[in-house]
């Protein structure tokens, strides 16, 4: 099956008077216009947040045919995508920041390797890092007031920060 179109055309020509000379009227067919895709594609997004970018606005389609997403080559694999039409969501690892590749690719019904109609880009995700807050576990202490010894509790077994995997850059405190 091929989406042939009907393309006709006139070329005229006028001079300073205004007198218009017409040409014949061209006739050709244009069979599927291939889906241009604008590449690379740069998304910016924070770590943790879920994103959809709409990415009709990254695409020609001159057929005006219904088109059909999908992605390949996804590194690294710290990204989900739900492609719903020409949205695409994004759902990274928890705490995950860096960039992830793929290549987006996007057809129509009459879109085949040989016509070379199908569009693909480059997908550049730049999932940038936010400071979270420490992680804190349970702490239940107990003392004897009135046995007069000083307890000292290490409170650094208990909290985390998590984006420089340790707690010794916490400062801690009593309120």
């Amino acid at each position: 099956s091929n989406n042939k179109q009907n393309v006709s055309y006139r070329w005229y020509a006028n001079d300073l008077v205004l007198n218009e000379n017409k040409s014949e009227l061209q006739s050709f067919v244009v069979q599927n216009r291939p889906i241009i895709v604008t590449s690379p594609i740069l998304i910016n997004f924070e770590e943790d947040v879920i994103t959809t970018i709409n990415f009709s606005n990254y695409i020609v389609n001159y057929d005006n045919d219904a088109l059909t997403y999908s992605t390949a080559d996804i590194t690294p694999t710290k990204v989900s995508i739900e492609i719903d039409n020409e949205n695409l969501t994004f759902i990274s690892e928890g705490n995950f920041s860096g960039l992830i590749n793929f290549t987006l690719i996007v057809k129509d019904p009459y879109s085949s390797e040989e016509s070379g109609s199908i569009g693909a880009a480059a997908v550049i995700l730049n999932i940038t890092p936010v400071n979270d807050k420490p992680w804190w576990d349970s702490i239940i202490i107990t003392a004897d007031e009135d046995s007069g010894v000083n307890n000292s509790y290490n409170l650094i077994n208990y909290a985390w920060d998590v984006e420089n995997n340790n707690s010794n850059d916490l400062i801690y405190g009593i309120e």
